[in-house]
């Protein structure tokens, strides 16, 4: 993954405007401020450990330690009619986001460039009401792996 180590917690997340699978615009900066979001990065045809990953990120996510409530938002290089099969498929209970040209996952610096099709790398940030980035992690074969439970307890520290 190029500038792995680019956009670290501590920065402003880039702001971004993404359309979702039913069509309506989802601002970055107007989902802030009653809740964190956790931005989660999918690859294009998602496999079964991805798949088994937003499963479980659609049961929810728990609080902050102060009890600010983390909300999820997918998003993916995929065409929206092929996300929207995907989010019903999985029964996903939060939006998935098109990127199909990379513009957002390549201000978050999420994109692997090294193999012949550029590829997302899947990735979750933390980003707090103010729109700080909090928390980062992902996967990344052969170099990172993805851990729920590691998330769920870094997510509960959160001030």
């Amino acid at each position: 993954m190029d500038n792995v180590n680019v956009l670290r917690v501590g920065f402003m997340a880039p702001d971004f405007s993404l359309s979702d699978t039913q069509g309506r615009s989802f601002p970055l900066k107007e989902n802030l401020g009653d809740a964190f979001l956790a931005i989660c990065f999918i690859p294009a045809g998602p496999g079964a450990r991805v798949k088994g990953i937003l499963k479980e990120l659609s049961g929810g996510l728990p609080a902050s330690a102060t009890g600010i409530p983390v909300r999820v938002v997918g998003i993916s290089p995929e065409r929206v009619n092929l996300l929207s099969k995907l989010g019903e498929e999985l029964k996903v209970g939060f939006r998935l986001l098109s990127d199909g040209r990379l513009t957002v996952a390549s201000r978050y610096y999420v994109i692997d460039t090294s193999s012949f099709q550029p590829s997302v790398h899947f990735t979750v940030f933390v980003v707090d009401d103010g729109g700080i980035i909090r928390y980062r992690t992902g996967e990344v074969p052969g170099v990172s792996v993805f851990s729920m439970e590691r998330l769920r307890s870094e997510i509960s520290g959160l001030i």
